[in-house]
């Protein structure tokens, strides 16, 4: 949900962000693949409100600064493995 500020055409973002929003910082990325990003540990877990996911808008640009790494390695490594393994 952006907003413009009349006076000077500045962006602002709320504090939270809903998983729409998220997508398109993420360049329109589908809600699946965040999904499948915060499920891998690739991206910070969401808050939630009810059963509404949102993020933390300076939390997430500053991951997002970072160049988008791995924020939960054991949670990323299980996820991994999980995936890999065979199926009978």
């Amino acid at each position: 949900m952006d907003m413009m500020n009349n006076d000077d055409s500045v962006e602002v973002l709320p504090q939270l962000l809903s998983k729409s929003t998220v997508c398109q910082l993420l360049d329109g990325v589908t809600t699946k693949h965040v999904e499948n990003l915060v499920r891998s540990g690739r991206m910070p877990e969401p808050v939630y409100l009810g059963r509404s996911p949102r993020w933390n808008r300076s939390r997430l640009m500053d991951w997002i600064a970072s160049g988008c790494p791995i924020v939960d390695v054991n949670k990323h490594a299980s996820w991994q493995a999980e995936k890999s393994a065979p199926t009978h």
